[in-house]
């Protein structure tokens, strides 16, 4: 992800303008606007994102144009189950809810991420009141029990919420009546996590409990929920075992067989960067090499092996949704030690 600016404030409308006509020459290019105003664009490598800002200041929008450094993508998640579930109350103590929170199934979060299992189609079923049909997906192919698959709300961006409540200790009637508040405040709280602010992965969120005193002297029930539920969230994800995930690329080297230990000493160089597999191209002088970087290292290594290998090298960096990997290091960790103009240790992270 890159933030940029025209130099010149007064050209922003051409700026916007410039950007339009790329989206349409750039195919699997995203522009997004912000929360504080900035611009910023998101594609995949360097080499299409330097082809991408070189068309821009040149062709479509001929103007001089200010970029940040290139910015990673982060998530959050949990690594265990919530030890505990903490109620949370209204200001006037009359509404109470209580959420846990634990790893989603690896086979159903793999089948979200590739597109196998259909949140869209889910939705839909699940609006429709179809529920059968995903419980029974859920039993069948995950090994759900029963009552957890029946009682699925919501599948959002890898993430999913059940109502986990007992019908003899919640008025089932009054929380279906409230369902599409919690699940607002639900969407809320994975589009930023309590972390870092960064979207929640590869989660099962459940409901507890939920609990409204007196009905008829409570007032603007559905507006208290939203902050409420989201607030509920974060504090089953920080009581459970907390975790950053960071995005990995898969990276696909085409390059001269006797230059491969060049290639295998640039990756050495970059942090979590391991080469998967290599194999001889049958008739040509290359091989393939496949490996594994870290996004957030993957800054420069292009140009890097391009230069290294004088253009003996190629490379293409594919994102999978499911590369994702823990961050080493406990995040809740105050006393990780972090020196200052070194490297920070392996468990620090």
């Amino acid at each position: 992800k890159i933030i940029i600016e025209p130099l010149i404030p007064k050209e922003l409308p051409k700026l916007l303008d410039a950007l339009v006509k790329a989206a349409k020459y750039y195919p699997s290019l995203i522009t997004k606007i912000e929360e504080s105003g900035e611009h910023t664009i998101l594609g995949t490598g360097e080499l299409y994102l330097d082809c991408l800002l070189y068309d821009l200041r040149n062709i479509y929008a001929k103007i001089e144009i200010n970029i940040s450094n290139p910015v990673t993508i982060f998530s959050e998640g949990v690594h265990k189950e919530s030890f505990t579930a903490i109620p949370v109350e209204s200001s006037n103590k009359n509404i109470s809810l209580s959420i846990s929170v634990q790893p989603l199934d690896r086979n159903l979060l793999s089948d979200l991420s590739s597109n196998r299992v259909d949140e869209k189609l889910i939705e839909r079923d699940i609006a429709r009141g179809n529920i059968r049909k995903i419980s029974k997906m859920l039993r069948n192919d995950y090994g759900w029990d029963s009552l957890t698959a029946r009682n699925v709300w919501t599948f959002h961006h890898g993430n999913i919420f059940v109502d986990d409540t007992l019908p003899e200790e919640t008025d089932k009637e009054l929380l279906s009546k409230y369902q599409e508040q919690i699940k607002q405040g639900f969407y809320w709280a994975l589009n930023e996590g309590p972390l870092c602010e960064e979207n929640i992965y590869g989660t099962q969120f459940n409901l507890l409990n939920f609990k409204i005193d007196d009905i008829d002297r409570a007032k603007n029930i559905g507006s208290q929920l939203i902050p409420m539920v989201r607030k509920a969230c974060y504090i089953a994800l920080m009581t459970a075992e907390p975790i950053i995930m960071e995005p990995i690329y898969d990276m696909n080297i085409i390059i001269k067989t006797q230059l491969i230990p060049i290639a295998q000493e640039l990756l050495r160089k970059r942090r979590g960067a391991k080469i998967i597999s290599s194999r001889r191209i049958g008739g040509t002088p290359l091989s393939e090499v496949v490996a594994k970087i870290p996004i957030i290292d993957s800054v420069g290594v292009e140009t890097d092996l391009r230069l290294s290998t004088n253009g003996g090298a190629q490379c293409q960096l594919i994102f999978w949704n499911n590369n994702w990997r823990r961050v080493p290091g406990n995040v809740l960790d105050e006393d990780a030690t972090i020196p200052k103009l070194k490297p920070a240790p392996y468990e620090s992270l």
